[in-house]
């Protein structure tokens, strides 16, 4: 191709458009081969994701983009350059060792580590061990070698997660406790066995407009104010959710709206929240709003699924969340650092400037 367009460039009369015409479209078929094959490989990773989703609840608790991080992590560091490329650009002001091979190889292993221990502590489990030694010893235990299919990634991944959480009650209690539980959330004193039957429950959480500008509103990237906070650290008990726990519908993908309606119907315990559906794009809302409908319909139970909204009405299967009165921000704030100090972690130093530029407050 360079020959080609270098003799067009200097008017050799040897080169014709035809040569030029059959050079692109050899190019341009080898470009759809590498398309089909890496296509063809998508749908053959998402099919065996989904299966092992089914077999492996804990999958569903993660994205598919952290599973493929979690995979590379795993991947024994011997020829893995797509591991030692990914931590580099994590870690960009990691001092690494330039000549040492031996502790280059340290290095890797202590950020993989840290990497695993992150994507573990963000399920907020407490019944696990999450030392150094015992992710050591389980990341040495099931060390994906390089060049291993999907599958059996898959699967060393899945029995690190299950080795990890050794199927938690926190994730799975027993029938009984799920239901008692739900009766003392919502303010029935009992301690008696809750009845077999059970009614699901999705609340539609409406607030008011904080201002009737409604180019300011589009400007705003999210709607989590004081007072949302307020009402999500009630609905969660006054503790930090996890992330699998709260879909932000103004990043997410249909994907993402999918695994997260797949979560509700696995995790009936649980407490689920949808954050800025106003936000969303109208295709995905319609999706969104089809698996609230379907959630409606079907007849076996699912997790407590709240809605935030500023425009949505209720809809069928839907009830009104009666907002709390009296809610206090220092309160609030004073619950937040309680949290952070049972979790061991340190609050962000967020400094917040309200009002118009130039206006000086």
């Amino acid at each position: 191709m360079n020959t080609i367009l270098t003799k067009f460039k200097n008017k050799d009369q040897s080169t014709s458009n035809q040569q030029l015409e059959m050079c692109l479209e050899v190019r341009t078929n080898n470009l759809k081969s590498i398309c089909s094959a890496l296509k063809i490989c998508h749908e053959n990773w998402i099919h065996d994701l989904e299966r092992y989703r089914d077999e492996s609840k804990l999958l569903k608790l993660f994205s598919n983009r952290q599973i493929m991080i979690m995979i590379i992590l795993l991947t024994s560091s011997i020829h893995n350059q797509t591991k030692r490329v990914f931590l580099k650009k994590l870690y960009n002001n990691f001092t690494w060792e330039s000549r040492n091979q031996e502790r280059i190889n340290e290095q890797e292993q202590q950020l993989t580590v840290e990497c695993l221990s992150h994507y573990l502590k963000s399920l907020r489990i407490s019944e696990c061990n999450l030392s150094v030694e015992n992710l050591l010893r389980l990341y040495d235990e099931n060390r994906i070698q390089h060049g291993d299919n999907i599958d059996l990634c898959l699967k060393k991944l899945c029995q690190f997660l299950k080795e990890m959480f050794f199927d938690s009650k926190q994730l799975y209690p027993p029938l009984a406790e799920q239901l008692v539980g739900r009766n003392l959330k919502h303010g029935k004193n009992t301690t008696t066995m809750a009845p077999p039957t059970h009614q699901n429950e999705q609340y539609l959480v409406t607030f008011h407009p904080k201002t009737n500008n409604k180019s300011l509103l589009v400007t705003l990237e999210h709607d989590l104010d004081m007072e949302t906070w307020c009402i999500l650290l009630h609905i969660f008990n006054n503790k930090f959710p996890s992330s699998y726990q709260i879909l932000w519908g103004s990043i997410s993908t249909e994907e993402d709206i999918l695994l997260f309606y797949s979560r509700i119907r696995t995790f009936i315990h649980l407490t689920f929240v949808v954050l800025d559906i106003d936000k969303m794009h109208h295709r995905l809302r319609e999706i969104l709003l089809n698996e609230q409908d379907s959630l409606t319909r079907q007849k076996d139970l699912h997790a407590e699924v709240y809605y935030f909204s500023r425009e949505l009405t209720c809809r069928k299967g839907m009830k009104p969340y009666i907002i709390p009165r009296g809610f206090n921000a220092d309160v609030t704030r004073a619950r937040l650092n309680n949290n952070y100090q049972l979790l061991g972690c340190t609050p962000p130093q967020i400094k917040t400037i309200v009002g118009r530029a130039g206006i000086g407050t």
